[in-house]
């Protein structure tokens, strides 16, 4: 079940939770949004679409709360209820070893590939000054490995994007309507983008569920 606690020290949006009246708390939150830490803001509204029953609502501020280091374990604990809905799509749930690599490394923080190219490389440095005999298979095995992770981020994470689907989506053949439809997603869904057309994203990831869908259903974080 997920943690309906919001937290929120506001009487009266409290109150409105507290009484059922969601419309009206979620109003009011935005309302202090300025008063608010961005990671408590977004989990204090996460918790309200979710309790509202608006999975892609819920899951997107969910989502933000996380990214900006609100790491306590109800917000974790909101989003696996999330997850785990019958109806949810995830792209970390990809029956293909090469979509799950997709999204964890998706997540992985861009300068994270530039260090460990750094640290590798910094490492073969270190072998060549101090080392008395230096194997030419092993500096390029280490030049190899040291841009790896660039080669690997420019290549192909750089062009994915994680997003969340904030409203039941139609996944379109090619990038307009008048295409065949082949598929759906329901709100609260997690993909990954990468080609776009005009208002149309590519869904890369996970594979069954590629094709076209429009950008008002999606929620980028």
């Amino acid at each position: 079940m997920p943690n309906n606690n919001t937290n929120i020290e506001n009487t009266t949006v409290e109150k409105l939770y507290l009484s059922g009246q969601l419309d009206e708390a979620i109003e009011k939150t935005l309302d202090h949004k300025n008063q608010m830490d961005l990671g408590h803001f977004h989990y204090n509204l996460g918790s309200l679409y979710l309790k509202k029953g608006d999975l892609g609502a819920a899951r997107i501020n969910l989502e933000k709360a996380i990214k900006e280091g609100f790491s306590l374990p109800m917000a974790y604990s909101n989003l696996r209820y999330i997850k785990n809905q019958n109806t949810i799509i995830d792209s970390s749930r990809s029956t293909s070893l090469e979509g799950r690599t997709a999204d964890f490394l998706s997540s992985v923080p861009p300068q994270s590939f530039f260090l460990i190219s750094l640290l590798v490389l910094s490492a073969l440095l270190f072998y060549i000054k101090f080392s008395k005999k230096i194997s030419r298979a092993v500096v390029i095995l280490s030049l190899v490995l040291s841009i790896t992770p660039l080669v690997l981020y420019w290549g192909w994470v750089s062009g994915l994007q994680e997003v969340i689907v904030i409203k039941d989506s139609t996944v379109y053949q090619g990038p307009s309507k008048i295409y065949e439809e082949i598929g759906s997603l329901s709100s609260g869904s997690k993909v990954l983008l990468s080609k776009k057309n005009n208002n149309w994203y590519f869904i890369e990831y996970p594979e069954s569920h590629s094709g076209w869908v429009e950008r008002t259903l999606l929620g980028f974080y």
